[in-house]
This record gives structure tokens, C-alpha cells and sequence, in this order.
């Protein structure tokens, strides 16, 4: 950016140069300049500028100096942000399919029965039957027979779902802030209690069919999981959400194209 050995030399050459030239013409000024212009004012003069000359050379050097601190601070923090973008990046697969696996297990649990039809309340009233597993009998009808499948095959993806999903909320400890990891694992345990709540009321619905006394409860754990799916979507958006870098790099080409 600058050279200090230049700058000297250029400032030498200038006032032994000037201080040359003085010397060579003033044989040949008026004998009223030749009285003004000599060796003693010359260096009186010369010796009053040297301070402010190289005052000079020392501000632009100051300057340039800064200059250049600000050009490698501004390089090193374009050398973080990319560092931090290229992470981003190479993150976003890995934490959208966390976000969706969270999302797919919210569906799910959402849309598992906590009552049996009451269609079919009769057919097992008065069995003793305990168990949802208990229903796949030729004592009942298809169509029963048909629900209890499909219930006890829903029961064991969610099982799976709810187990991967603490596998995730470990990963989540290193992924993401102390906050959104505390928010995270806090919507995965409703989700197992609220999974929790829901069999217990399918399984005392098989031993007293015309109660319900989980109504309160099941409401109480749904909205609770309303809330949390929310939070964890808002505060995991800001580490998953890549379009800022997206629009910066379109802007970039958009300038070179221009």
C-alpha cells in the first residue's frame, strides 16, 4: 500500500532539489532578490518546513496504516461470515430432517385415537378385555378387528417416532443454543406424556366404556404441544432459515452479470 523508503527518498530529493536550485539562479535574479533569497534564509526556511513535511509523511503513514488494519478487519470478517455460511450450509440438510421428523411426530400423535369409535362399544362391553391387542378376535366383528390393527400398527410407528426423536434432541445439544435445545426437549417429553395420556384413555375406555376422565388432561397436553411445536419452529427457523445467504450470493452474480 505505501513504501517508506519512496517517500524518504522523495522527500530528500525535493528539498535538497529546491535547495539546489535556489543555490544555481540566484546569480542571476535582480540584486534586490539576491539579497532575499540566500543561504542563511534558505536554510532558516528549509529547517521550519522539515517538522511539517515529515509531520506530514508521519500522518499519511498513520493513515495508511490504518487503512490497511481496516481492510484486514473487514477480511477476516468476510473469511468468518463465509466459514459460518459454508456451516450453515452444510447444516441445513441434517437440521430440516430434525425439524420434520418434530413435525411428523406432532401429526401423528395429534391424529392417534384417544377413544374407540362408540359404534363399537357394545361388542366388547362387559368382556373384560384389557387390552386394544385383546380386540383382533373372531368374537368381534371386521370391522373392529380391522381398527384394532391399524391402532396398534399407529401405536408402534409413533413408539419408534417418539425413540428417534430423542436420538435427534441429543444431536440438538450441539446443534443449537442452550435455549432452543431446553425448548426442544421439552416439546419431545409432552409428546411422550401426551402419547402417554392417550393410550391410558383408550385403555380405560376398554374397562369402563361409558366413562372418559382424561377429557381435561388430553386438552391440557394438546394445547401444550400447540404451543411447543410453535417455539421450536420459531427459534430452530433462525439456524435452519438459509435465504439470507441465498440472496447475497444472487446479488453478487447479479453484480458480476451487470
Amino acid at each position: 500500500m505505501f513504501n517508506i523508503g519512496k517517500i524518504l527518498l522523495f522527500v530528500v530529493t525535493m528539498i535538497t532539489g529546491l535547495a539546489f536550485l535556489f543555490y544555481m539562479v540566484n546569480p542571476f535574479l535582480p540584486l534586490w532578490c539576491q539579497g532575499l533569497i540566500t543561504v542563511h534564509r534558505i536554510k532558516t526556511v528549509l529547517t521550519l518546513l522539515s517538522p511539517i513535511i515529515f509531520g506530514a509523511i508521519t500522518a499519511y503513514i498513520a493513515y495508511q496504516q490504518h487503512l490497511l488494519a481496516r481492510t484486514q478487519a473487514n477480511i477476516s470478517k468476510d473469511q468468518r461470515d463465509i466459514a459460518h455460511n459454508k456451516l450453515r450450509i452444510e447444516n441445513f440438510k441434517e437440521l430440516y430432517e430434525i425439524h420434520s421428523s418434530f413435525a411428523e411426530v406432532y401429526v401423528k400423535i395429534f391424529n392417534f385415537p384417544s377413544l374407540i369409535p362408540f359404534n363399537f362399544i357394545e361388542e366388547f362391553e362387559y368382556k373384560g378385555i384389557k387390552k386394544v391387542s385383546r380386540l383382533v378376535d373372531e368374537r368381534f366383528s371386521t370391522e373392529l378387528q380391522a381398527w384394532a390393527i391399524k391402532y396398534i400398527e399407529e401405536e408402534k410407528i409413533i413408539e419408534d417416532m417418539i425413540r428417534s426423536c430423542w436420538l435427534d434432541q441429543q444431536k440438538c445439544k450441539f446443534l443449537f443454543d442452550d435455549d432452543t435445545y431446553q425448548t426442544i426437549f421439552q416439546y419431545i417429553n409432552n409428546c411422550a406424556v401426551y402419547f402417554g395420556v392417550k393410550k391410558h384413555s383408550i385403555d380405560d375406555q376398554l374397562k369402563y366404556p361409558n366413562e372418559n376422565n382424561y377429557t381435561e388432561n388430553l386438552a391440557r397436553h394438546s394445547l401444550k404441544n400447540d404451543e411447543l411445536i410453535a417455539e421450536v419452529t420459531k427459534k430452530m427457523d433462525k439456524f435452519i432459515n438459509v435465504s439470507d445467504i441465498i440472496v447475497k450470493h444472487n446479488n453478487l452474480n447479479s453484480t458480476k452479470i451487470n
